[in-house]
């Protein structure tokens, strides 16, 4: 099947300006945009980048794209808006007029037409006024949109637009600013922890384009967690095969295998327990009663024999569970660091939802002959021993400095670590413990600041109303200790 043909089953992005929701095609099946319900039986065999429009519910291929604010305006214009009002009496057509104009099939340029001839202001507005007035009518009025392929541009604007906790605040500008600073390219080994439920493994998958190891490491006991965002990615399966999921309450028990027999770091000699260090007790997600000996590996210099008794160590990260309702209410839940907003005793228990979703997706792996969760870590583990990872990227809602602590070690020398965060008390913490550990220079601590610009002929301006800030990076490199 050609790529670039919409077919049956493939998740489409409809981008109506800044409107964008994302579909899966399947025929006879309603979907609602702008509050206009249609289906997308129409757009199977059209190729992608195609401009379709709606008409009596029925999506119809848009032959010409419909005339612009210029070629509508009128040569008559007024000096400027002062003595306007905002008043309903200002356009004589009703809306059950217009939808009656809709239902009996006139043309998009004959219903902004009459819009126009039919209201009182529009000669007395400014030129620039009667654009933007015909702007807005034709963006109520018209169902038109494009039908584009889903990237990381436009997964990461749609969500960052409608519900940006749910991918930790993190914008477009700052998901490039990641990867261009974790230098990911085709043939890498990267390592990953996402919050954002797979925004950030996808746009790394993306950009590495079939070639290459992603390992990702997620809370939860079982093989991997569910991430609806990487499903709309809608990679295929030569690109889904890169990604390999560890759980991260077995890096230790992993740390001590490889100790063991193999050193992970030939150059490190001793790895610093989270015990040592101060982590704040506000903007945490990690439960204060498990970080200390049982979170992270004891010093070299201590028995064995201690160590081996801590098999029970894990990185107790508690999931949020509901964390896009609680986050709308509260800024300081938007990525989970307030511990009030957690659920402690059902996150890691084997009891709890989350076990509930590992066993349907064990039932899953047996229904279809495929392999077990066990041999999926397995297969993970062997690409940790074999491959040092060239890039580790952690955009997580939990607090960063013990999972950065229990993973910088799997790091080869000369490679990239960001860090991404809402909150810089966080990534100060982290800075600190990384700084005082060894082994990284190029320390950088940076918060991203963007302005959006409206470029139009002499009214280019900044857009009123915007997003200043978008989290906080931080990013340094490993270097080989002698």
């Amino acid at each position: 099947m050609n790529g670039n043909i919409i077919s049956e089953g493939d998740y489409v992005v409809l981008k109506k300006e800044k409107n964008i929701k994302v579909f899966r095609v399947h025929r006879q099946r309603d979907v609602f945009m702008d509050k206009v319900r249609f289906t997308l039986d129409a757009a199977v065999g059209h190729p992608y980048g195609t401009m379709f429009e709606v008409k009596n519910g029925k999506l119809l291929k848009l032959e010409r794209i419909s005339l612009t604010e210029e070629e509508v305006t009128k040569k008559v214009a007024g000096v400027d808006n002062r003595d306007l009002h905002d008043l309903d009496s200002n356009q004589m057509l009703s809306q059950d007029d217009i939808e009656e104009m809709k239902k009996s099939g006139e043309s998009r340029e004959r219903i902004i037409e009459q819009i126009v001839e039919h209201s009182v202001t529009f000669e007395k507005k400014t030129e620039y006024a009667q654009a933007k007035y015909i702007k807005k009518k034709k963006l109520k009025h018209l169902m038109e949109f494009r039908i584009v392929k889903p990237n990381a541009r436009h997964l990461c604007e749609m969500y960052f637009n409608k519900s940006p906790a749910k991918i930790c605040h993190l914008r477009g500008d700052s998901l490039g600013q990641i990867l261009t600073y974790g230098n990911v390219k085709s043939g890498m080994t990267v390592g990953l922890v996402d919050s954002c439920q797979g925004l950030v493994i996808g746009a790394v998958l993306e950009r590495m384009q079939g070639s290459g190891k992603v390992v990702s490491f997620h809370p939860g006991s079982g093989s991997t967690t569910p991430r609806p965002i990487l499903d709309m990615y809608d990679f295929p399966p030569d690109v889904t095969e890169m990604l390999h999921n560890f759980p991260l309450q077995q890096i230790n028990s992993f740390r001590l295998e490889t100790r063991s027999s193999q050193p992970v770091s030939g150059s490190v000699q001793q790895v610093h327990s989270v015990s040592d260090t101060s982590i704040p007790e506000t903007g945490t997600m990690v439960d204060e009663n498990t970080i200390g000996d049982k979170t992270m590996v004891p010093n070299t210099n201590e028995h064995n024999a201690t160590a081996l008794d801590n098999d029970d160590a894990e990185i107790n990260t508690k999931t949020e569970l509901n964390d896009s309702k609680d986050a709308e209410g509260a800024p300081d839940d938007a990525c989970g660091l307030r511990q009030d907003s957690t659920v402690s005793d059902t996150t890691m228990d084997d009891s709890g939802p989350l076990s509930n979703l590992d066993n349907k997706r064990k039932r899953k792996n047996r229904k279809a002959g495929g392999k077990s969760e066990a041999e999926h870590i397995e297969d993970t583990k062997k690409v940790l021993l074999e491959n040092k990872l060239d890039c580790l990227i952690i955009a997580s809602k939990f607090h960063p400095t013990p999972i950065v602590m229990a993973l910088i070690d799997f790091l080869a020398p000369s490679r990239p670590l960001v860090v991404y965060s809402q909150y810089k008390e966080p990534l100060m913490d982290c800075y600190t413990q990384v700084r005082e550990k060894g082994g990284f220079i190029n320390f950088h601590l940076t918060e991203t600041w963007l302005r959006q610009y409206q470029v139009l002929p002499q009214r280019t301006h900044p857009v009123i109303q915007m997003c200043g800030a978008s989290g906080y990076l931080f990013v340094c490199c490993s270097i080989k200790q002698t």
